[in-house]
């Protein structure tokens, strides 16, 4: 089962059971007008959903292979299906996150997704844990920028550089988008 054909099945699973999430990461991109590769399939995820979420997700045929309050990871036994990353919410900041998202359409089957400042917040954090993101993370978030730049909230954005301590970073590239 390629990525396409198993975060469709995904997402109709987590519809089907009232499962309060949002496509994050690579794939959540694509709806903001940005096409990047990706390898896996990246959700945040209300925490009282959580149990739901890594049954359907066994029932698949994956294997739990990292878990914390923060995140739980599943890859399939002979990486034939992508790797699931779920990023579970249960702060006022990832809960708000989840409250903002956006439906979204492949086909016929709605899809949350995160609004772009809030993926952007997501971005800063996860280069921020792992330097060797910052590169590809700092494109997605300039591109998120450029191509949503009519609708952004700098506001949200400048939150979101602030709780990093990169708020140098927040008005160079204000900067460079606004005149």
């Amino acid at each position: 089962m390629r990525l396409y054909d198993t975060f469709t099945y995904l997402i109709s699973l987590f519809n089907k059971s009232k499962v309060d999430y949002a496509l994050i990461g690579g794939l959540s991109l694509a709806y903001w007008g940005i096409g990047r590769n990706t390898i896996d399939i990246d959700f945040l995820v209300s925490s009282q959903d959580i149990l739901i979420v890594k049954k359907t997700i066994e029932d698949m045929g994956y294997s739990l292979i990292y878990g914390s309050e923060e995140v739980i990871q599943f890859q399939f036994s002979d990486n034939s299906r992508p790797p699931i990353d779920i990023l579970i919410a249960h702060r006022k900041y990832s809960n708000n996150m989840l409250l903002r998202s956006d439906l979204k359409y492949v086909d016929d089957l709605e899809v949350k997704v995160l609004i772009p400042e809030d993926i952007i917040g997501l971005k800063l954090q996860a280069y921020c844990n792992d330097s060797s993101r910052e590169v590809q993370d700092k494109a997605d978030i300039e591109n998120l920028i450029r191509n949503n730049l009519d609708n952004i909230d700098w506001e949200k954005i400048e939150d979101y550089y602030d709780i990093f301590d990169l708020m140098a970073d927040f008005h160079e590239l204000r900067r460079r988008f606004v005149s």
